[in-house]
């Protein structure tokens, strides 16, 4: 298999059509219309490279599509749609798989003064300071899968009234999960990233400000917030979804042995909701045992999932489950030590492993 690391030149693209036969960076310029990639066959292209990258500012996107249903990490089509966005992508002889991207993410850094309605896009600006002091204000957020990477970070500026700000999606995408719109109360500011699908991931815990002086009412968390003191004797909700993992690679780029391959200590409760595994350069297969233990007893370990279904990847390039049910046990206390041992695999020499929790004290 030939590789062909290095780009020595490169083609402009203003075309909306572009057929990628063109082994060097292929740079897009939307400024008149949106430009779709179409990459060649990945069968033919084994072991080598390609990089697009948008290099306008305009609205317009770069879509990179592929030939006879062939997949670029499991999808049929990624998308760039800010400023110097740059995919690059490799082809394994079967499919084509993401080896390197950028993705500015903040492009439209701009602030925004949110005092209506309004539907933000990837070229909406980054920054909203929202006033709802003379009525709601609703944010709907577009399709994810639109705007890969993208930062929005929302402040409630109004400091008193009852007047609702809220953050919704288009109906079908989530935030964390979840598709019921957030009520981002007053003086609150939180921050959300898109994965480039179909979910918004939040920057940070959600934390609600108080009003200065203020004499708040409690608020009862629901599912996903844990509790954070005020200075004026109440307590408010904060985000408590949480995701740790480890990055296991073979010796000298050998395939993985199996085994135990990582282990780390969990400072705090939770509870167990799902797991993600990620192969990243090829496709193959793995079973992976996750095992807890108390700090008292290290090295002495239990399986967490007993008999249940283990994290797993077949013939593929990822695995994920975010709402595993039949576990031994999901319970982690603080202080527990997390152990993940790897019972087969095949092919892989780099592997994401990670596990999703809801945080409990």
């Amino acid at each position: 298999m030939s590789y062909n690391p290095l780009l020595t030149s490169e083609v402009n693209v203003t075309a909306s059509t572009f057929s990628a036969d063109y082994r060097g960076l292929i740079k897009c310029d939307c400024t008149s219309n949106a430009i779709t990639v179409t990459l060649p066959d990945a069968t033919k292209e084994a072991g080598f490279s390609y990089v697009i990258k948008k290099s306008d500012s305009s609205v317009n996107v770069v879509t990179i599509s592929t030939t006879s249903s062939q997949t670029i990490d499991g999808l049929l089509t990624r998308n760039l749609v800010s400023q110097f966005d740059e995919i690059r992508v490799f082809s394994d002889g079967s499919n084509w798989s993401i080896i390197g991207t950028y993705s500015s993410g903040l492009s439209f850094v701009g602030f925004t003064s949110a005092t209506t309605s309004a539907t933000l896009s990837a070229s909406s600006n980054c920054y909203n300071l929202i006033d709802a002091s003379a009525g709601a204000v609703t944010l709907t957020l577009n399709a994810a899968s639109g705007m890969p990477a993208k930062i929005f970070w929302f402040k409630n500026g109004t400091v008193t009234g009852s007047n609702s700000a809220t953050l919704q999606t288009n109906g079908t995408d989530t935030i964390e999960g979840s598709l019921t719109p957030k009520t981002i109360t007053n003086l609150q500011t939180i921050g959300i990233i898109s994965d480039g699908v179909s979910n918004w991931r939040y920057l940070k815990p959600q934390i609600e400000s108080p009003q200065s002086g203020g004499t708040g009412t409690s608020v009862v968390p629901t599912s996903g917030q844990g509790l954070i003191g005020q200075s004026n004797g109440t307590y408010l909700p904060y985000s408590n979804n949480i995701e740790m993992g480890i990055l296991v690679t073979g010796a000298s780029g050998a395939t993985i042995s199996t085994g135990v391959v990582g282990e780390f200590r969990v400072p705090f409760p939770c509870s167990v909701t799902g797991w993600t595994l990620l192969g990243q350069t090829v496709s193959g297969s793995c079973v992976v045992d996750v095992k807890k233990s108390t700090y008292a007893s290290y090295p002495s370990t239990t399986s967490m999932v007993g008999g249940g279904t283990s994290p797993t990847i077949t013939s593929a390039y990822s695995g994920q489950n975010l709402a595993i049910s039949n576990w031994t046990t999901t319970t982690v206390s603080a202080g527990d030590i997390i152990q993940f041992s790897i019972t087969s695999l095949s092919s892989f020499n780099i592997l994401t492993i990670s596990l999703t929790a809801l945080r409990t004290g």
